[in-house]
């Protein structure tokens, strides 16, 4: 198997890490990829986006914000049609 320095203890190396590195080189230390549009398996590079850990962090909690927005407008505008 070969070795690389984002597999798992399984030896597995996930996609979207793989996909990143072929087009950027080397993820850097304390980076991880982040999902643009959320969707865990959409791996496209386009969809990829490398953030330190705290910036990652920052925008799961900021995407978090927005759904719940989305979610209270919907709830809104449900609540003026009746």
């Amino acid at each position: 198997m070969c070795k690389h320095h984002e597999r798992n203890t399984r030896g597995y190396l996930y996609e979207h890490i793989a996909v990143w590195e072929e087009a950027n080189g080397k993820l850097p230390e304390g980076y991880v990829i982040h999902h643009l549009n959320g969707i865990r398996h959409d791996n496209r590079l386009s969809n990829l986006m490398a953030l330190s850990r705290s910036k990652h962090h920052f925008a799961l909690h900021l995407q978090a914000l927005q759904k719940r927005i989305r979610d209270l407008e919907a709830e809104v505008s449900q609540q003026k049609l009746c």
